[in-house]
């Protein structure tokens, strides 16, 4: 395997962990959250919060490197699947932008029970909101992805 497929695989690779994480996160978890009454949740979140983030966030910081390294290496050798490379780049890093723009205090309320108990579904809610769009965005960055290698798969494939 050469380099620039190896880089595209492995981005691919981690990008769909890390969505696949996002999505039990966000079918599994939350609705589980939800159910619980708010001084249980954050109790659990205070004491599993951090492990879900050491799961999850070099998962997706991995991702987003190699992503990137996809697409310089793309445009590089001005490949046909240049843009969809840079498309797949910015989803994937734009997760991990959302940590400082929303999870990073969210996340910090709840770890540190500095939240109010009355205000704990409201920021749940919320928080699921910005989850989804996480996941979106992380889905999106896989397909693309995906496109991206497999136009190049196609086009070095013997004919």
């Amino acid at each position: 395997m050469n380099m620039s497929r190896l880089k595209q695989t492995l981005s691919i690779v981690f990008m769909s962990a890390f969505t696949g994480g996002c999505l039990v996160v966000s079918l599994v978890m939350v609705p589980d959250w939800r159910k619980m009454e708010p001084d249980a949740f954050l109790d659990w979140f205070s004491k599993n919060g951090p492990r879900l983030g050491l799961t999850m966030l070099p998962l997706e910081a991995v991702g987003s490197l190699f992503a990137v390294l996809a697409f310089v290496d793309a445009m590089r050798r001005k490949s046909d699947s240049r843009a969809i490379w840079g498309l797949s780049s910015i989803c994937i890093v734009a997760t991990l932008v959302l940590l400082p723009v929303y999870f990073a205090q969210a996340n910090a309320r709840m770890l540190n029970k500095t939240i109010e108990v009355s205000e704990v579904g409201a920021e749940l809610e919320s928080w699921s909101n910005w989850q989804w769009l996480r996941t979106v965005l992380a889905a999106l960055a896989v397909a693309l992805g995906s496109w991206g290698w497999r136009r190049e798969q196609a086009k070095h494939a013997p004919k």
